[in-house]
């Protein structure tokens, strides 16, 4: 017997996989026809980000303040809220992104393909050598022009209120010598709860704080850059109206 919810997680469910697996299909055949890498970033931040709104009925809504010049690579970080954070970054920013991702990710059948496909950065968080040259990677991948997105919490927050936020991003950061971007999501936890497949329509905010200079840091000082990230993070936030973090 159906649940009284069931029916509508199984329909958007169903929905999400067949654009997500259109959108990857295509990645990648259009990618190895033409040999640019940058299409699949493209088509994400265009077409598929898009389409997973339109399955949440639920709309975006950017406020740039005109900080960051978007012509030059960076490092954008944002709290993480729902699995609705990865469309709404795709379309908060006006250029192509990349993402940081976890090793196991490369093994989801045509996703960690097009993940691969995009020039993704895996990194193995079990083996610490290999960790390490992921990012050294990284960082000349950034530094070539390519923007890189990432989750500094690591993980969905159940609750709202911004976790601490783990070292791996900042120490890709101080490899590439670019600045970080301070971002803040609220309003898609409502959408689409942790523990949810049934989206609830809604307005997502995102905010786009100013570009912070890793002038004066290096790995001694790595975790005042983190704590001057995070508090950036937390006051954007708080002015979107939501819970902010402990400091």
């Amino acid at each position: 017997m159906f649940k009284p919810r069931l029916l509508p997680s199984l329909w958007t469910a169903l929905l999400v996989i067949i654009s997500t697996g259109r959108t990857c299909l295509q990645c990648i055949l259009m990618s190895r026809l033409t040999g640019n890498k940058t299409y699949a970033l493209s088509h994400a931040r265009k077409g598929w980000a898009p389409s997973m709104f339109w399955v949440a009925n639920s709309t975006l809504e950017v406020i740039d303040d005109g900080h960051v010049d978007y012509t030059k690579p960076h490092i954008f970080v944002m709290n993480h809220q729902s699995h609705m954070d990865i469309p709404a970054a795709f379309m908060s920013i006006p250029a192509n992104i990349g993402f940081v991702a976890k090793k196991e990710l490369e093994r989801v059948p045509l996703f960690g393909r097009v993940m691969r496909e995009a020039g993704m950065i895996f990194v193995d968080r079990s083996d610490p050598a290999k960790a390490i040259a992921s990012l050294k990677a990284g960082g000349a991948l950034i530094r070539s022009g390519v923007n890189i997105f990432a989750f500094p919490e690591g993980t969905r927050t159940a609750s709202g209120s911004i976790q601490n936020f783990k070292k791996g991003i900042f120490m890709l950061a101080l490899e590439a010598g670019v600045p970080i971007v301070p971002m803040s999501v609220h309003g898609a936890r409502e959408v689409l709860p942790v523990d949810s497949f049934d989206p609830q329509g809604n307005v997502i905010k995102v905010k786009i704080g100013k570009p912070i200079s890793l002038d004066g840091y290096c790995v001694d000082t790595r975790d005042d850059l983190i704590a001057t990230v995070r508090q950036s993070v937390i006051k954007l936030n708080l002015d979107l109206g939501g819970q902010g973090g402990q400091a």
